[in-house]
């Protein structure tokens, strides 16, 4: 019932597993027995994890994205929309609200450029609510302005247009941020 294959048998994994284990053993010289090849590891793992948390340069993140949305193509406005949210990330992580709103109020001008309303809505109260934090009420004041403008441009019912009237009464005269 069993078809020859020509083939010869297989010695058993284990078997190898056991005889390779011990050859290595033989060959590879233990940390306890060696510590400044624990030191070496130590460092050598220090260092290149440094690189590995390291992120892109936001601002040359959004520098790319800015040149890519430009192009006012599809496929460059979309990986623009990724290298905004990227940068918009690193600089929430480093703390600096004023950059990151900037970044997420141009994902909402970009989705704006597309088409998609509603992404672009989002985009910009992402924008929102970095720019509140950020002290920088010249930027706040912009960003709300393009909330209330593409909240009114989605409105499908009377409340949702009076939400966006809401967001222009907190706008104050540019000439009074500047």
């Amino acid at each position: 019932s069993e078809r020859p294959t020509g083939r010869q048998p297989r010695r058993p994994r284990r078997a190898e597993t056991r005889q390779d284990l011990q050859a290595s053993r033989q060959e590879v010289p233990s940390v306890r027995r060696c510590p400044a090849l624990l030191a070496v590891g130590f460092v050598a793992a220090l260092a290149g994890g440094a690189d590995c948390r390291r992120s892109p340069d936001p601002a040359m993140l959004f520098a790319e994205a800015e040149a890519l949305r430009a192009k006012q193509e599809k496929a460059a406005s979309e990986q623009a929309i990724a290298n905004y949210r990227i940068a918009m990330a690193a600089w929430t992580r480093r703390g600096d609200k004023r950059d990151a709103a900037r970044a997420g109020q141009r994902i909402g001008a970009t989705y704006e450029q597309l088409g998609s309303l509603r992404g672009s809505l989002q985009g910009y109260l992402a924008a929102l609510s970095l720019a509140e934090g950020s002290g920088d009420r010249l930027i706040e004041s912009e960003i709300r302005s393009d909330v209330g403008t593409t909240q009114a441009r989605v409105a499908d019912r009377e409340e949702a247009y009076g939400e966006a009237r809401g967001q222009c009464g907190h706008l104050e005269p540019a000439h009074l941020l500047g």
